[in-house]
């Protein structure tokens, strides 16, 4: 199955959901150079991609720095309104991709991107249960760092396993042609695979950043890989005090990844950061553990 495409980021940036600045042009992610790579051919690892209107929205896979490494997470963002509407592999694929490449603004802004802006997607191939994504515009005579080229590899293979879940990996071309190196960093000869450690270890899959939940109760929920299922919580105001911590225990402790709810009560209208995290089993003695946060507002 063949999708040609011929999508940019500038066209759709009108209707990104969320988005971020990216590497070529834009603030490149901070943090170390070992940067998740990639993770042996094998059983497709689950992704906590949030529930999306597969008619206007596609989950993309932006990136995270954590304390020590950067991750990538999924976000709903929209997808052009030309884009293929066919729900076979190939046109969900595509969606998918331009709606990465549209990434500009985030709406969380802890997130980032390492995909060069003016990116274009140019084909999509389906070739047993591997995808060929050909890719160009803005990419071709691009450069980064190592962490970049890591995490645009998980962007990349995350997103695109979010859309097709059946593939078992990626194959990169650029303008058509193979290409073994792309930024010098990882060999991109091979198809990529999706790592399921390079999700972040605890996500907020709702509410969503910028929510406007009404005051009262409201149940916070997500994913999470950590050490025996716990997740620390915690409600803050807008000004960082804290209202109420505590734990909670997902599914399904760490390797495996599991789900988690959470609800607490605003108390009154008004700004607050509800944060998820990992427990420390090294109790200080590591770096510090990894969190995620979701400023909502409260009517």
């Amino acid at each position: 199955m063949r999708i040609r495409t011929g999508w940019s980021a500038p066209l759709l940036a009108a209707a990104v959901l969320a988005g971020c600045a990216a590497a070529d042009g834009g603030p490149s992610p901070a943090g170390p150079a070992d940067a998740p790579t990639g993770a042996p051919a094998g059983d497709a690892p689950a992704t906590d991609a949030p529930a999306a209107d597969p008619a206007a929205t596609a989950v993309v896979h932006l990136v995270r720095s954590g304390p020590t490494a950067f991750f990538v997470e999924p976000v709903p963002a929209a997808v052009p309104l030309d884009a293929p509407d066919g729900d076979d592999a190939a046109s969900r694929v595509a969606r998918a991709v331009a709606a990465l490449l549209a990434v500009v603004d985030p709406a969380d802004p802890d997130l980032a991107t390492s995909v060069p802006p003016g990116t274009l997607v140019r084909d999509v191939v389906l070739e047993g249960d591997v995808v060929v994504l050909d890719l160009g515009g803005a990419l071709a005579g691009s450069s980064g760092g190592s962490a970049e080229e890591a995490t645009l590899a998980q962007q990349l293979a995350h997103t695109v396993l979010a859309a097709a879940p059946d593939t078992t990996g990626v194959r990169v071309l650029v303008d058509g042609a193979p290409v073994a190196s792309l930024w010098g960093h990882l060999d991109w000869s091979v198809p990529l695979v999706a790592d399921p450690f390079a999700l972040s270890p605890v996500t907020i899959v709702t509410p969503p950043h910028g929510a406007t939940p009404p005051q009262g109760p409201v149940t916070v929920s997500g994913l999470a890989t950590v050490f025996e299922g716990t997740v620390l919580v915690r409600l803050e105001r807008a000004d960082g005090t804290v209202l109420e911590e505590g734990f909670v225990t997902a599914t399904e402790g760490g390797p495996g990844r599991g789900t988690w709810t959470w609800t607490v009560v605003l108390p009154e209208p008004g700004e607050y950061r509800l944060v998820a995290g990992a427990s420390d089993p090294s109790d200080g003695e590591g770096p510090p553990p990894f969190e995620v946060a979701r400023t909502v507002t409260a009517g």
